[in-house]
């Protein structure tokens, strides 16, 4: 099967994650032999020595990056996806895990490649398995650097 490109690639990825999403979390630890935990906390320990501010997480799926990233100190998560399903179920997890973490992450279902968000408006920015599913990375790097605060990170996780 080949993954279509452009804007029939968005409709198609979307598609799939909102099919997979109440086992996301589990198909990727076991695809992962339970590495994916690993990795995303050495991505959140990237960005320990950032000056406080916000940080955002690019395609966030259930959230597992944007809450490690609230347990190693980071005080302002925002969360973006672009398939609502995936959020939900990444918000209704998080509520029954307890207030702090999850009053720390603000899920917002929008498109890294076309970021809602004001420029040099954060301080980090972190995206985990994304890359390959923009349709047009370039872009999407692209508004990574825009909306990345001057002496901000960016950390990518592929």
């Amino acid at each position: 099967m080949t993954v279509p490109k452009g804007k029939e690639k968005k409709i198609f990825v979307r598609k799939k994650f909102a099919a997979v999403s109440p086992r996301y979390d589990l198909l990727n630890s076991l695809l992962s032999f339970k590495a994916d935990s690993y990795w995303r906390w050495q991505t959140a320990r990237e960005l320990r020595d950032i000056r406080p501010g916000p940080v955002l997480d690019l395609c966030a799926g259930t959230l597992p990056l944007s809450e490690v990233l609230v347990r190693h100190g980071q005080e302002r998560v925002v969360a973006l996806g672009f398939c609502y399903e995936m959020l939900d179920v990444g918000k209704r997890r998080l509520s029954a895990r307890g207030k702090r973490v999850g009053a720390a992450i603000k899920a917002v279902c929008g498109d890294a490649e076309n970021l809602p968000v004001e420029s040099s408006s954060f301080k980090g920015v972190t995206i985990a398995f994304g890359i390959r599913n923009l349709a047009r990375p370039q872009q999407g790097l692209n508004e990574m650097r825009r909306v990345l605060a001057p002496g901000g990170k960016l950390v990518i996780l592929e």
